[in-house]
């Protein structure tokens, strides 16, 4: 099969990453994967970066006619059966570059985002053609179907984010850079680190455990050195400051992961597929986590994670102080975790239900 991803960003983010994982499985299988993205730096260089060729568009709206001529002139050099796109932008330009080209290339969207987003009504009839809507959860599904009805059963397809096996990479001990102790459980949120992900209410509730015994890391990048101080003020006034860290971002954010005890995940937005919550399950991590987005739909509360309602600090400090009291529970919601993803959520699974909708 030959496939072309067309990448949506400016910027690098999940999608993007998304692409290049799914599209590196697909070479792995005998696909043949090509790429059309903005012409932006911080694109283009990780897909060099990623050894990948590519070609650029400027994409500059959803009727562009350079693009969509271009597209179409690529399109008859090459015998391609899927194009995918990852942005409702980019479907205007694909099903018009499919029709001026006379290609029998099948049009296929991931819908990354829980927002309800209508479709133009001027261009809802390119849309009514696209041969599969892949929805990253059933809560995108049921969004996008609530704000689209021309949606039908047929098109949509719920294929849950994966993370592809990736090799272990010695990295520092968290417990050597800031002494915590062997016996102290390590709490760890893994993301950016802003209120909409919950880390507000992460510090609210670690100052009613205040008397529980943990250090509470955040890798990623803050917001901005405001947030940190609005941060540090809640944990300086429960007296925690000396066991609440700030590591920053890393690339080797995975590799960190490795070193929690506890991953603490407690968004307060309808996230529609969080990675960071899979990447967990994936090492066999416990997770508390929140009940409103897209994880829910693979963390069960009491069997692989605990669950709480989205910003509730009480609640948090509640399934927080569980899970630092008992080292048994721990190990038991991180083993079932470990377990379902196993049978459920692994990448070449993923990838089987890709193809499928590619199909």
């Amino acid at each position: 099969m030959r496939i072309l991803q067309i990448i949506p960003g400016k910027i690098w983010g999940g999608a993007e990453q998304y692409i290049v994982d799914l599209s590196k499985a697909l070479v792995d299988r005998g696909h043949t994967v090509d790429y059309l993205c903005h012409d932006r730096e911080a694109v283009t260089s990780q897909l060099e970066r990623h050894g990948m060729e590519y070609r650029t568009l400027p994409f500059s709206w959803s009727l562009d006619r350079k693009s969509i001529n271009a597209l179409a002139e690529i399109l008859r050099q090459g015998d391609y059966d899927v194009i995918h796109v990852h942005s409702m932008m980019f479907v205007p330009i694909a099903q018009l570059a499919v029709s001026k080209a006379g290609s029998g290339a099948r049009v296929v969207m991931t819908r990354h985002e829980a927002h309800r987003t209508k479709a133009n009504i001027f261009v809802r009839h390119l849309f009514k053609r696209l041969h599969r809507i892949i929805c990253v959860s059933d809560l995108v599904r049921r969004r996008y179907r609530g704000a689209n009805g021309w949606i039908t059963d047929g098109m949509t397809r719920v294929i849950h984010n994966s993370i592809p096996p990736y090799p272990f990479k010695d990295v520092e001990s968290l417990r050597d850079k800031y002494s915590i102790p062997a016996d102290v459980p390590l709490l760890m949120f893994a993301g950016r680190v802003k209120k909409s992900k919950g880390c507000t209410v992460i510090m609210q509730a670690l100052a009613r455990i205040a008397d529980k015994p943990f250090h509470m890391v955040f890798i990623g990048a803050l917001k901005s050195g405001k947030y940190r101080d609005q941060l540090m003020d809640i944990a300086r006034k429960a007296g925690i400051e000396d066991r609440v860290h700030f590591y920053g971002f890393t690339p080797d954010a995975r590799q960190f992961m490795r070193q929690a005890d506890i991953a603490v995940a407690p968004s307060v937005t309808l996230d529609s597929c969080p990675l960071s919550n899979i990447e967990y399950l994936q090492l066999g991590k416990c997770e508390v986590s929140t009940n409103n987005g897209g994880q829910a739909e693979y963390l069960e509360d009491g069997r692989t994670a605990l669950l709480c309602d989205p910003g509730d600090a009480g609640q948090l400090a509640s399934a927080l102080a569980r899970v630092i009291d008992d080292k048994e529970l721990r190990g038991r919601l991180a083993k079932a975790g470990k377990e379902y993803f196993d049978e459920n959520m692994t990448y070449d699974k993923f990838v089987d239900k890709v193809l499928e909708a590619y199909s």
